[in-house]
């Protein structure tokens, strides 16, 4: 009897040490459906958590992870680092950054004719440029060039063409600023994602940001189609909802990553 209890008190130790073990992973990702961890970061963009969207982040950093859930981790950083460029949030934002280019550097040094890798190393020139705005002298190269390959490696990923869009935009005339050929872009890239990976939280970012070329550019009422479009598709979709469609009705001029304002 006595060894009984001795045995049956072993197999609860046991047990309650194999929960402590799960319970202890940082909310691991490993053998998650790619499909599926897609859907979380949609669903934390859409209501702009950026509380549990660095959680994922660094649940995903800390786990072994296959390399498609590895480059919606790019993604992730990619975000995440803009959002804190936005709130002003300098000293984390270059934490981020440092982390976001130490991977996109690890990452093409394995695949250097990946296009959407490129894509992601002129964004984190963009982001430089976004914490200390002096640097854009000496790095607007860098991320012409960054551009450059990413578009000479594109085949029909949305991201390169993204990222072109927004040098375009924002580089003046006289360095080869094209804003008509960028909201052009901007359409094409919206396109492939939606054909592709309209799931995918990007596909929405860019919806955001085409509506707000076309707000620029004057013609209000065709944003706030676009803008109705999207709510028609996604109601909860807090940053159009709540600022992008009311601030049609003011002054206000920004274009914003998720806070981000230039």
């Amino acid at each position: 009897m006595e060894r009984k209890r001795i045995s049956d008190i072993i197999k609860i130790t046991e047990a309650v040490a194999i929960c402590i073990l799960v319970l202890a992973l940082p909310q691991q990702v490993v053998a998650q459906d790619v499909d599926s961890l897609k859907l979380r970061f949609q669903h934390l963009y859409l209501r702009g958590e950026m509380g549990p969207w660095k959680n994922l982040v660094d649940s995903l950093r800390a786990a072994k992870i296959s390399e498609a859930e590895d480059d919606q981790l790019l993604y992730g950083e990619y975000g995440l680092t803009g959002y804190l460029i936005g709130k002003d949030e300098k000293a984390l934002a270059r934490k981020e950054l440092d982390l976001f280019l130490e991977h996109v550097d690890s990452r093409l040094a394995k695949q250097p004719k990946n296009a959407t890798l490129w894509a992601f190393k002129a964004a984190t020139v963009g982001y430089a440029i976004g914490l200390q705005p002096f640097k854009a002298i000496y790095l607007g190269g860098d991320n012409k060039d960054a551009v450059d390959n990413a578009i000479k490696y594109h085949k029909n990923e949305p991201m390169p063409l993204y990222e072109l869009a927004n040098s375009l935009y924002f580089r003046p005339s006289f360095v080869g600023g094209d804003k008509k050929r960028a909201a052009e872009l901007f359409e094409k890239s919206l396109e492939i994602y939606r054909k592709t990976d309209p799931n995918h939280w990007m596909y929405l970012n860019v919806y955001a940001w085409l509506g707000q070329v076309y707000a620029r550019q004057g013609d209000k009422e065709k944003a706030r189609k676009l803008y109705l479009q999207i709510l028609a598709e996604y109601p909860d979709y807090v940053w159009v909802k709540n600022e992008l469609l009311p601030d049609l009705d003011s002054d206000k001029k920004q274009f914003r990553f998720l806070e981000l304002e230039f």
